[in-house]
């Protein structure tokens, strides 16, 4: 009963590693928690090729390798679809029958929400969401999707620059993150990184990087108003 009972705790512990991308994800839009590859739609090659091209980084990742993942361009052409849907193919539950699969834990965390989550933790004590607690927990997950890098600093075409607290926020979680596997996704083009960002930072972000680039993609959120 000893032994049955050490087992499940163990078991539990795993199986916390798989619930991350369910119950500490962080969502601007809560529909992208339903986002697949199988409900990515495709109507023009642009899309049809960069949905395969990502389908084909996620198995060589399956396979163990180790890289991060740009995708870039304009909004609504489906940059945090394609991320969020990586994270469902990464995301395996542990096997029960054996405890050396320890389980991987992946992690969809939107830039802005984070950082208001934490400037509001400032004043509310009761907040979790207190700096430490969210750059251990972007840190530690093995996949982390970071969901539209820039917009915490407010318009794409303004002339803002990031605060020093997004600099020494960001540093962090990937100082955290050199030998893990993060996605990110972002409107902005190489010019307004360097522009909102220092150097160094834009230089983290974007190593070891595998691109996923949209040019020709139309808007999916735009509708057709009426005048």
């Amino acid at each position: 009963m000893q032994k049955e009972l050490e087992s499940q705790i163990e078991y539990s512990q795993r199986q916390k590693k798989f619930n991350t991308l369910e119950k500490r994800s962080m969502f601007r839009d809560r529909t992208v928690s339903q986002a697949t590859f199988e409900n990515y739609n495709v109507a023009e090659p642009e899309e049809t090729k960069n949905k395969k091209r990502m389908m084909d980084l996620v198995k060589h990742l399956q396979q163990g390798e180790v890289f991060n993942i740009f995708l870039q361009g304009h909004p609504g052409v489906g940059k945090s679809h394609l991320a969020y849907a990586a994270l469902r193919e990464l995301n395996v539950p542990p096997d029960p029958d054996n405890p050396k699969d320890k389980g991987r834990s992946c992690l969809f965390i939107n830039m802005e929400d984070a950082a208001t989550a934490i400037k509001d933790s400032f004043s509310n004590k009761e907040s979790k969401y207190t700096e430490a607690y969210v750059t251990q927990l972007m840190g530690d997950a093995d996949y982390l999707v970071i969901d539209d890098i820039g917009a915490e600093t407010g318009s794409e075409h303004s002339d803002s620059k990031a605060s020093d607290f997004i600099h020494r926020l960001i540093y962090k979680v990937t100082s955290a993150r050199q030998d893990k596997v993060t996605i990110y996704t972002t409107n902005l083009t190489s010019e307004k990184l360097y522009q909102m960002y220092d150097s160094k930072l834009v230089s983290r972000i974007t190593q070891k990087q595998q691109y996923i680039i949209f040019k020709d993609t139309s808007d999916k959120r735009k509708e057709v108003l009426p005048f």
